[in-house]
């Protein structure tokens, strides 16, 4: 019964997210969905969203290596 309950309540979190996701794509349905899945509000609410953080979006340098025919040419950073 435990292993019930628990899988149900992962399913939900799932069913969130995926709705979360999809919400930019397919706002009327996941609004829909979102009602019928007992929250108040909106789906596209600021507070169901994770926050901005200016570390993760700053440029890294990453060097790829160019290969013709499976050789290896240059290098472009």
């Amino acid at each position: 019964v435990d292993q019930e309950a628990a899988g149900g309540t992962a399913r939900r979190i799932d069913a969130e997210t995926l709705l979360k996701l999809l919400a930019p794509f397919a706002p009327f349905i996941t609004e829909e969905l979102w009602e019928r899945t007992g929250h108040d509000g909106s789906v596209h609410d600021r507070g169901t969203w994770p926050d901005h953080d200016a570390e993760l979006a700053r440029p890294q340098r990453v060097t790829v290596a160019v290969t013709v025919n499976g050789k290896r040419r240059a290098e472009i950073e």
